[in-house]
Order: C-alpha cells, then sequence, then structure tokens
C-alpha cells in the first residue's frame, strides 16, 4: 500500500528528511529509521515525503523550504500540525494512509480539521525512534493518519514493538487489539473541558463540538462531568 514518511528526523537510507528548515536542507538519511523498517514490514510502500512546520514546532504548515501546505477542504485555512502534510495527503485522497507523529495533538489535531482517523497510540506499544538521547522521544509516538478507524488499527498493528525489560512495556494479542474496533467499549468515565484555562474566550463552534462529543458518549454509555484545569495560563 503506498504511503507517505513524516519529513521530521525518521530517516530513510539515501533519501533526505529535512524536516521543513533551510537549517537541514539537503540533510540525506544515513540508515533506516525502525518506523521504516516496521513500515515496509507491514506492507507499506514509502512514495516520499510529507511536508512538516519548520523543526516540527508550530500548528500550521507554512515554510520556505516548502511553501504552504492548505488544507484541502478549504485552501483558505490551515490544515493543522505538526502532521500536516500527511493529513492533507489523505484527505484528498493522494494516499489512503500516511505516517504521522504525535507528541501534543500533532497527529489528532491535522486530521479532526480533515475528517481523517487518527489517534494518539500508548506508550505500552509506541514506535520510539530517531531522537537519539533527546528527551522527546518519551514525549511523542508514531501512527499514521488515515481514512477509517479500521486502517488505523491494522497500522497500529503494525507498529506495535516487541515486548522488553522496560516497565511499560506490555503486549496485546493483535485479535484483542484489532476486534476491539468492533465491539462496544466497557463503560468509561469521561472529563471534558470546555473553558479555557487561562479564562479566554472559547469559539462557541468548538464548544458546540466539545459538548457534542460528550452527549454522544453518553449515548454510548459512558460518563461524562464536565471539568476545570486548575493552573493558570500564566505558569
Amino acid at each position: 500500500m503506498p504511503t507517505l514518511l513524516k519529513d521530521f528526523f525518521k530517516f530513510e537510507l539515501g533519501v533526505k528528511s529535512e524536516c521543513g528548515c533551510l537549517l537541514t536542507e539537503g540533510l540525506v538519511g544515513s540508515y533506516d529509521s525502525e518506523v521504516v523498517l516496521r513500515m515496509r514490514k507491514g506492507g507499506l510502500v514509502i512514495l516520499g515525503r510529507s511536508t512538516v512546520p519548520e523543526l516540527g514546532w508550530a500548528s500550521s504548515c507554512n515554510t520556505k523550504l516548502c511553501g504552504l501546505t492548505c488544507n484541502p477542504w478549504d485552501v483558505r485555512t490551515y490544515p493543522g500540525g505538526s502532521s500536516s502534510g500527511a493529513a492533507v495527503a489523505v484527505a484528498s485522497g493522494a494516499v489512503p494512509i500516511a505516517h504521522a507523529s504525535d507528541g501534543g495533538s500533532s497527529t489528532r489535531a491535522p486530521a479532526a480539521t480533515k475528517g481523517s482517523s487518527a489517534q494518539a497510540d500508548a506508550r505500552t506499544r509506541e514506535r520510539r525512534t530517531g531522537c537519539g538521547r533527546s528527551q522527546c522521544r518519551y514525549m511523542s509516538c508514531h501512527l499514521a493518519v488515515t481514512r477509517t478507524v479500521r486502517d488505523t488499527t491494522d497500522d497500529a498493528r503494525c507498529a506495535e514493538r516487541p515486548r522488553d525489560r522496560r516497565p511499560s512495556s506490555r503486549t496485546q494479542t493483535r485479535a484483542a487489539f484489532h476486534g476491539g474496533a468492533r465491539t462496544r467499549a466497557t463503560p468509561l468515565e469521561d472529563r471534558q473541558l470546555v473553558k479555557a484555562p487561562d479564562g479566554g474566550r472559547v469559539d462557541p463552534e468548538i464548544a458546540a463540538s466539545v459538548e457534542a462529543t460528550g452527549r454522544l458518549l453518553e449515548s454510548m454509555g459512558h460518563r461524562v462531568e464536565e471539568t476545570v484545569l486548575l493552573i493558570s495560563g500564566e505558569d
């Protein structure tokens, strides 16, 4: 299946990996990252790179290296980030699945703006590679933007790493994980946040969308309670 690799320091031997930045323009991978190896093992064929904000640190994607990446549903708007190009490629039909990474909603945000499927994978099964000694390797995880939840669970099976000696490591049978997308979830307690921590104004459309999601979860048997974050916006 054709796919794209997020251009964010996930190296492929002999192929450029520039991270949307002039500082790293022309950088070529000297090895294949674990992410790349697992993608290939799962049957994915990497056609190229998807665009990212400069060094991945933004929620919009407009770089001097690659130019502006627009939302295919409305080119006047941004696609979100930092997995910008991945979500655009899937939403536009260029590829059915595209590699993405998520540290603070970098996969979920762009998928949400384009009606795609995405999730931030648990630390217990994530693909931690390519960050060397940087602490960012403990913040982010790697999965994909897809068109359906089924495809997301299929990719997660490819992503799952073998059990190791770390306390956070665990595995789950493929049948159990894949079947979870087709079975009714155990009732959960969910916290719904509709007020900004700093007291700022929340767009009514966003608040309405959050509340609608809460009602949907309640209709599925989950318990939803409104909450607030007890932090200052200046902290």
